[in-house]
């Protein structure tokens, strides 16, 4: 009686320690940017596997500007901020269909939906409140569209694909735009009290 339940008791214990393996494994694959790029990294070489990196960055990024801008177009407390969300909203809305549209063409693997960090970052930043909300988003705002520029410009000269490197030229006005009223909005909340 008393080995059945010592084997018993091993049996369980194991049986617990290989869930808990599987657990933890398929939460590292529930990551969507991971699983995106690992598929890119599957299907293309070096060369084309850069390019595919490029449009998943561009698509996390603006998807992350997005989600943050439509929470803002509900939370944000001024008129300005307001406005900002419901731009940044609507041009990140169409960049992603673009995108989406690009990355289909191509075969690159896009994520279904951002990082569990990046998530986090938005669900920590709706946590606040009145016109201290409203100079984070902009600021963000600001601290993002200055990235994705940056990132952009350099895609539209480094992508070895003739498509995809058209596509980061074509988006470079629009970007600076968003970034330029981002700056001018977050001038005016700055000094509001």
């Amino acid at each position: 009686m008393r080995n059945t339940l010592i084997r018993a008791i091993a049996l369980l214990l194991c049986f617990i320690m290989i869930l808990e393996s599987c657990t933890g494994n398929s939460n590292r694959e529930k990551d969507p940017v991971e699983k995106a790029e690992d598929n890119n990294q599957a299907k293309f070489d070096k060369i084309a596997e850069q390019d595919a990196q490029s449009l998943v960055d561009a698509y996390t990024g603006s998807l992350y500007a997005l989600k943050v801008a439509e929470a803002a177009k509900v939370k944000a407390s001024s008129q300005q901020a307001k406005d900002l969300a419901i731009m940044i909203a609507e041009a990140h809305a169409a960049e992603n269909d673009q995108i989406r549209i690009l990355a289909g063409q191509k075969q690159i693997s896009l994520p279904a939906d951002l990082s569990p960090e990046e998530s986090d970052k938005i669900v920590k930043m709706n946590q606040g409140k009145g016109l201290k909300y409203d100079k984070d988003f902009a600021g963000l705002m600001v601290a993002k569209h200055t990235e994705a520029l940056n990132m952009y410009s350099k895609c539209s000269g480094d992508c070895s694909d003739a498509d995809i490197r058209s596509w980061f030229t074509a988006a470079l006005p629009a970007l600076q735009k968003h970034l330029d009223t981002a700056v001018a909005i977050k001038e005016i909340i700055d000094k509001m009290r």
